[in-house]
């Protein structure tokens, strides 16, 4: 399943939940990488983000689709 959003952030579940409830496949990066998020996303990095200066080699892996951040 090809993800239509990447969304990044402290932590992502909500903005993720909405994402799927308004029919987005998102792929998803946050400080906590916990198994509900991940059952909500399309796909994202294998764990959690280490601190927000990995964003740059997170999006490197990321699909070239639009993105959002959100906060925690």
């Amino acid at each position: 399943m090809q993800p239509d959003l990447i969304i990044v952030g402290g932590s992502v579940r909500a903005a993720a939940g909405s994402a799927r409830r308004a029919g987005l496949r998102p792929w998803c990066a946050d400080l906590y990488a916990d198994l509900d998020t991940k059952a909500l996303a399309a796909g994202g990095p294998p764990g959690p983000l280490r601190r927000f200066a990995d964003l740059p080699s997170v999006f490197r892996s990321a699909p070239h689709v639009p993105w959002m951040y959100t906060g925690c």
